[in-house]
């Protein structure tokens, strides 16, 4: 799973269609119904990718709150009742084995967001609010299991959205 393509936003079950274009976080957490917020399911079936969202160019172009709100909309629209969430950095890659563990290579990151809860707010035309997402954030070498949801080697936080504003439990969201 490479992380500087559109290909990687195929993989998992659930998709960023971008059927109105792109979606910027910042527009995305002012409105989680914005128009730009197109999501779709059943495009490739593979199964450790199951109910799983994923993003690209992720750090780079600041697609945290929009991964977020990607994650606030499936469970509001009631698509699943636990949705997970992968970022990955540009010039970056997950080695997935069939077991579900992956191995990050590349110079950036990734992170692995655990959606398992409803958000407080999501709402048309209102700020979102969701809060205490758990997120895993792993570099090169490090390593996670998509099946178990639990990492080796890299750092565990939350993040929340509160009226729209994102932060973080490590006080920076990357």
């Amino acid at each position: 799973m490479g992380g500087t393509s559109a290909g990687l936003a195929v993989l998992g079950e659930f998709i960023f269609a971008a059927l109105n274009g792109t979606v910027y976080s910042s527009e995305a957490l002012d409105n989680p119904y914005n128009h730009r917020v197109t999501i779709e399911t059943d495009f490739l079936l593979i199964p450790v990718l199951r109910r799983i969202i994923t993003d690209s160019h992720f750090a780079q172009r600041d697609r945290m709150g929009r991964l977020i709100v990607f994650l606030a909309r499936i469970l509001q629209d009631g698509w699943a009742t636990g949705v997970r969430g992968i970022g990955i950095d540009e010039a970056t890659a997950l080695l997935v084995e069939p077991d579900g563990w992956v191995q990050l290579v590349g110079r950036g990151a990734a992170y692995f967001l655990l959606a398992d809860h409803q958000p407080e707010v999501c709402q048309p035309a209102v700020p979102l609010t969701f809060t205490r997402v758990p997120v895993y954030k792993i570099q090169s070498g490090g390593f996670f299991n998509l099946l178990t949801w639990q990492g080796n080697g890299g750092v565990a936080y939350y993040l929340s959205v509160d009226n729209g504003q994102l932060s973080s439990s490590l006080g920076t969201i990357y």
